[in-house]
């Protein structure tokens, strides 16, 4: 929820990093983008740690790390298994 929160409402320090690393975390509506689309991002901008905790907090930044770690094609597998559960 707090990586989440983070991007919905960037302080000026981590809009500055998303900024500089140019990631598009909404869409023209102002919806926020799939969290694998986000994960996906920071792994092809090759986004240092201190990035991630500028932008996500230091509570939420070893989350964010650790999907960056498994990837977005897996995080987007297992968002589908949680969907189609019963």
């Amino acid at each position: 929820r707090g990586m989440l929160l983070a991007l919905l409402n960037p302080s000026k320090d981590a809009q500055a990093s998303i900024d500089k690393l140019g990631l598009k975390v909404t869409t023209a509506t102002g919806q926020l983008i799939p969290l694998a689309d986000i994960v996906e991002q920071l792994t092809k901008k090759q986004a240092k740690a201190a990035d991630v905790a500028n932008i996500f907090g230091r509570e939420s930044a070893s989350a964010v790390l650790s999907l960056m770690n498994i990837g977005a094609p897996a995080l987007r597998e297992m968002t589908k298994q949680l969907e189609n559960s019963d």
